[in-house]
């Protein structure tokens, strides 16, 4: 359970924000996610993907919580339906990773109201895990507003020795894909007074915050994701938003690579200890 202080700094610093609610497309935790929660196996850390269509899994066009249990038997590619399906493949049994739900996008003034909060309080979190956040959707154009939701997503892990990685989002928008007057609402890499949603990733990631046991990291796919887009292998769908499974595995990887280096830190600081102490 979350201590009674850093709910309320978590409040306090969630009553800062202030945005009319948005359409979002966060889902259900997923099969991996509920197994876990279920059987969760001793000493294995857990990377909780939070986030909205893109954690969700959209590379084939539908969100696997939509799909029929004999749509599902016939997708050929449903192993890799997700990038929590794709980490799957390649934890090679070393960590579980499963999609935990949305961060709180479209905002909400209370931090009880997100899955962060949810997953925190009914002990699904624990010391050693990996807490991924990512977002894609509408983001009523205002920067200041989003870092702030990152921040106090950060607070309410501060208990936890745990490593919190913000996923950048990559978007190619073209001029009226979407359809709608504002489409910068959906672009991460447009500035907005000077500053792009993109760079409240790494502005919440290099906070320095004393008194969190919650260590925090950028994961920056935007320069891979345009690497691809240059060697002719586009790694987004045609409404230049959610990655195809070229881009969904980047993602995964992108991820699995950060996790297993702070796996090896880990158990080299162990070791380290463990010399010292001798």
């Amino acid at each position: 359970m979350m201590s009674g202080l850093r709910l309320l700094l978590a409040l306090a610093v969630s009553a800062l924000i202030a945005v009319a609610p948005s359409a979002g497309q966060a889902g259900p935790q997923d099969e991996n996610y509920v197994q876990m929660a279920n059987y969760r196996t001793p000493d294995m850390p857990v990377v909780h993907l939070f986030g909205d269509s893109i954690m969700r899994g959209y590379a084939l066009r539908k969100f696997p919580d939509q799909y029929t249990p004999e749509e599902a038997e016939n997708e050929i590619l449903w192993p890799l339906r997700s990038p929590a399906s794709m980490l799957k493949f390649i934890s090679d049994g070393d960590y579980w990773a499963g999609y935990a739900g949305g961060t709180g996008l479209p905002y909400t003034e209370d931090p009880r109201g997100n899955t962060v909060y949810a997953r925190v309080d009914n002990g699904q979190v624990f010391d050693n895990d990996f807490i991924v956040i990512s977002d894609a959707g509408e983001h009523n154009n205002n920067p200041a507003a989003y870092y702030l939701m990152l921040k106090s997503l950060r607070t309410l892990l501060c208990d936890y020795d745990v490593d919190v990685l913000y996923v950048n989002t990559y978007d190619d928008i073209a001029p009226g894909a979407l359809a709608i007057d504002d489409e910068d609402q959906y672009r991460w890499s447009v500035p907005i007074d000077g500053v792009t949603m993109n760079s409240t990733f790494a502005k919440a990631a290099a906070d320095e915050m004393p008194d969190c046991k919650a260590d925090a990291h950028l994961i920056d796919i935007v320069p891979d994701m345009k690497a691809l887009e240059g060697r002719g292998l586009s790694p987004i769908q045609s409404d230049g938003i959610h990655p195809n499974m070229t881009g969904q595995w980047l993602i995964a990887y992108k991820i699995d690579s950060k996790v297993r280096e702070i796996m090896l830190a880990r158990e080299m600081a162990e070791h380290d200890e463990a010399s010292t102490e001798h």
